[in-house]
């Protein structure tokens, strides 16, 4: 929403600048400035919700894993836990950390992404002990 908003009063400068520039080439920079901050302001059409998520009862109760072929945007998340419900966010739904593994050659680590909203439901499903037979 920050980046949304960013975008809107920038583009709002440009055009109001725009409307003051003196030569058509003034104009024309100007908006071709504002087209390519637009094109860089969209946000990514892959929803949180719709990326994959790893079982793993070994993780806190307030966290989950994104599957690591998952690309994650830095805009997709809170960078800090969120202290108010978001308009639209559902009661059954908490804040959650978001963790992601990354292989490097032999190396595992484990990358802390940022928080988000999840179902309760979902996430206590996450944290599941699967057993076989």
């Amino acid at each position: 929403m920050r980046r949304w908003l960013k975008a809107v009063l920038t583009v709002s400068l440009i055009a109001a600048a725009t409307a003051t520039a003196q030569t058509p080439e003034e104009r024309a920079d100007l908006a071709l400035a504002a087209a390519h901050l637009a094109a860089a302001s969209e946000r990514t059409e892959i929803a949180p919700h719709n990326w994959r998520y790893i079982t793993n009862p070994d993780l806190p109760a307030d966290a989950v894993e994104v599957a690591p072929e998952e690309i994650v945007q830095p805009g997709d998340l809170f960078k800090d836990r969120p202290t108010d419900r978001p308009a639209g966010v559902p009661e059954a739904f908490v804040p959650v950390q978001v963790y992601q593994v990354i292989y490097e050659g032999e190396i595992t680590m484990w990358r802390f992404l940022g928080w988000l909203w999840l179902s309760e439901k979902d996430v206590l499903e996450l944290h599941e002990d699967l057993v076989t037979a």
